[in-house]
């Protein structure tokens, strides 16, 4: 299996991965246990005009929900699948290294996020995993229990 796991790309973007709907986003989030809140990024990207269908997980230090947010929609993982809100995002940070991993209890919820995913070719489990990355500048490890990883 080939090294570049997704994880490492979301290192340094604020994109974990991409999901058809925002429906799927907000369920991703259900069974990542680190996830509280969400964010379907659906605005066209400049450069193709082409739909992102982005989703971005975040966790309880998100900063604010922002209103007004063209393009976005966005819920909390409490809420029922299908309550979306429109036009609204969470803001959160580029330096939460943590805040890119995907934590779920068993290998059957990663399989389940793993499905949602729009561009993943392959996935891996890791009961308890040790990620080293960097954040400005400065060398980060995490340990990371229930570690899915998403491959590219």
């Amino acid at each position: 299996m080939k090294l570049s796991a997704y994880f490492f790309a979301c290192a340094s973007a604020k994109v974990m991965f991409h999901t058809r709907n925002p429906v799927d986003c907000h369920d991703s989030c259900v069974l990542n246990r680190v996830c509280q809140f969400w964010t379907f990024d659906n605005r066209p990207d400049p450069e193709t005009e082409q739909k992102r269908h982005e989703c971005h997980h975040q966790n309880y230090d998100s900063y604010e929900s922002i209103h007004e947010a063209e393009f976005m929609q966005c819920g909390s993982f409490a809420e029922e699948q299908g309550a979306v809100h429109r036009n609204c995002r969470f803001e959160f940070g580029d330096n939460d290294f943590g805040r890119k991993f995907i934590q779920t209890h068993t290998p059957k919820e990663c399989m389940e996020i793993y499905n949602l995913c729009r561009e993943c070719s392959a996935y891996e489990w890791k009961e308890y995993d040790t990620v080293t990355g960097e954040v400005n500048g400065e060398s980060v490890t995490e340990h990371v229990p229930g570690h899915c990883l998403l491959f590219i």
